[in-house]
This record gives structure tokens, sequence and C-alpha cells, in this order.
């Protein structure tokens, strides 16, 4: 009986799905534009991301310190390598 209605007034189904994937988007766009303040959760979230993110940047930074203290100590010992085989 339904489907006889709706036959009737949209033709074929295909009409019909197409509106209601329509309408579905459209209330999902606007219940998606309501989510844009954020709660204290997210802003605390936003806050732990961006301490992990400074943490690590500083443990790069000492690594990177410590490689080029290797490096020097290296070159150090094979200049007073060289030194001693002249």
């Amino acid at each position: 009986m339904m489907i006889r209605i709706l036959k009737e007034k949209f033709g074929n189904l295909t009409k019909l799905w197409i509106i209601l994937t329509l309408a579905f988007l459209f209330l999902f766009s606007i219940a998606l534009s309501a989510c844009e303040d954020k709660g204290p959760m997210e802003k605390a979230g936003e806050k732990v991301d961006e301490t992990f993110e400074k943490a690590g940047d500083k443990m790069e930074d000492a690594g990177d310190a410590i490689k080029d203290t290797v490096e020097d100590a290296g070159d150090k010992m094979e200049d007073a390598g060289d030194d001693m085989q002249n």
C-alpha cells in the first residue's frame, strides 16, 4: 500500500531514494556544522597533543646534539691518531 502510494507520487523509487539521500546529507551537514565549538575534552586533547609534539621536538634536538658531539669526538680521535702517526 505504502509503496504504491510512493510510486504514484514519485513515479519510481529512484527519485524517492535521491530525495531521501539529499535530505540525509542536508541534515548530516547541519549536525556536523553544529559541532564547531570545541568542548573542554577536545581542548584538553589538543593541549596533550601539543605537549607531546613539543616533547618529541626536544628529544629530536637532544638526539641531534648527541650525534654532533659523538661525531666531533670521533673527528678529534681521528686527528689525534693522525698526529701520533706523523
